[in-house]
């Protein structure tokens, strides 16, 4: 599991309020007008990569990333000294398919490298060598170039102050991170020992509860698992799902597995954590599926006979979650666009109130749930739930760390938008009889034909 380092942070665009609307004001003081500027060719690929990064179909993804790499190539040509446009330009070629995070199109991670090397030629007093490495490590871990990968981290890594934290703001590189990818690509070269250190470094210097935090415990509960300690693995993933408990960092945009289908592994062993048999065996049959002559294949297996030995669970289609239509104070975004994504969110909502039903069968609920919105589109303070129609208190925390790291468009400017869902939360609906059969056709009369009509 490896995750992007351009998704690693959270940007706020350059503030563009007083430039595209400073005419305007003057315009009303009865100054002469000035003609707004127009934001500046970085800004504009910013945005249109975090309009990609939240498109859900794969065609209109890939239009906007184009369409932000051809600004990257001209911010290029006009500030050859500066590296962001280089370094948002291979954020654009590796966009992935939603389907296929982990893969490139055909040749744009090569072409990515391209732009890598010749970054790092002119990059004389290795300003930024930290991250041109850590980007690199990242394209070669796409394209299962693991050794490469790795050795891409190993220089990154002492370039790195080791006390610092990256914070929302800060898109410097963070040792957090590097530890993280660089387990991981250790884990797909069979090193489960140095994996295991490396995770534990990246843990010890991260902040608690951070999401490179998560996802190092993530990495270091399937790297001990795999190695035969199987309890300190459970005890490990436990601290992750408190976090995490509906495993949604697993599928954070910037989050991919190499080889492709390890994910499966690693939502397999959460759910056995987590008590969601029914759930971890199907992972751990789409993992065997994807990669049947895997290195920890067996491993899988046995985890397979262990969970066939338990009793039978609810399966996760017996609630309905449906999500009303949003309501908003500020009105900057429409309600039908943050329903929708909201409703991107479905399972994890539904794998919240599935372990409820399973404590308490037939349950109804409502709830409100509280979001505050920030201008580039992530969730800014707590995600609150702030009723229900009864005490749910697992769940309530369960949608509200769910929700902490939830996507909404991206604005230019403005406040922090206060938004409250309604969310309603069923069993399913149990199925009817079935309808009764149709009378059988009568045999015509000897001697007599039947005509269609």
């Amino acid at each position: 599991m490896r995750r992007s380092s351009q998704q690693a942070t959270r940007l706020v665009a350059a503030p563009l309020l007083l430039c595209l609307f400073g005419g305007l004001a003057l315009e009303a003081q009865g100054a002469a007008p000035v003609r707004p500027a127009q934001p500046d060719l970085m800004a504009r690929a910013e945005l249109l990569l975090e309009s990609a990064s939240l498109a859900s179909d794969a065609t209109e993804r890939f239009r906007l990333a184009d369409e932000a790499a051809a600004l990257c190539e001209r911010a290029a040509v006009e500030r050859p000294l500066d590296a962001e446009p280089v370094m948002r330009l291979v954020r654009a070629l590796t966009l992935a398919d939603p389907a296929h995070p982990e893969l490139c199109r055909p040749g744009r991670c090569e072409l990515a490298l391209t732009h890598l090397a010749r970054l790092r030629q002119r990059d004389g007093m290795a300003v930024d060598a930290a991250r041109i490495a850590s980007e690199e490590g990242i394209v070669l871990s796409r394209m299962q170039r693991f050794e490469e990968a790795l050795h891409a981290y190993e220089r990154a890594l002492p370039l790195i102050e080791p006390a610092r934290r990256a914070n929302s703001l800060d898109e410097r590189m963070g040792s957090v991170l590097l530890w993280g990818n660089s387990a991981e690509t250790a884990m797909a070269l069979g090193r489960l020992d140095e994996a295991i250190r490396r995770y534990e470094l990246a843990i010890e210097r991260a902040s608690y509860g951070e999401v490179e935090w998560q996802l190092a415990l993530y990495g270091l509960g399937v790297a001990l698992d795999r190695d035969g300690q199987g309890e300190q693995a459970r005890r490990t993933l436990l601290r992750a799902l408190e976090r995490d408990p509906a495993l949604s960092r697993l599928h954070e945009d910037g989050v991919f597995f190499e080889p492709p289908g390890d994910v499966y592994y690693y939502e397999g062993l959460a759910h056995s954590v987590a008590g969601d048999h029914a759930l971890a065996r199907q992972a751990f049959l789409r993992y065997l599926a994807a990669l049947p002559d895997a290195r920890h294949a067996g491993r899988a297996r046995w985890h397979l006979t262990r969970l066939a030995a338990l009793p039978a669970q609810p399966s996760l289609d017996g609630g309905r979650v449906e999500i009303g239509l949003p309501m908003s104070v500020q009105g900057r975004r429409s309600p039908e666009s943050i329903r929708v994504r909201v409703r991107s969110h479905a399972r994890e909502l539904q794998l919240c109130y599935a372990r409820m039903l399973r404590e308490a069968p037939g349950t109804t609920l409502d709830l409100q749930l509280a979001l505050e919105i920030a201008p580039h589109g992530y969730v800014g303070q707590r995600a609150h739930v702030l009723s229900t129609s009864e005490p749910a208190l697992s769940l309530s925390r369960c949608v509200e760390l769910s929700a902490d790291n939830w996507r909404f468009a991206p604005l230019v400017g403005g406040d922090t938008e206060v938004v409250l869902v309604p969310i309603h939360l069923a069993p399913a609906e149990p199925a009817g009889p079935p309808p009764p059969a149709p009378p059988a056709p009568r045999s015509p009369s000897p001697g007599r034909l039947r005509r269609a009509r």
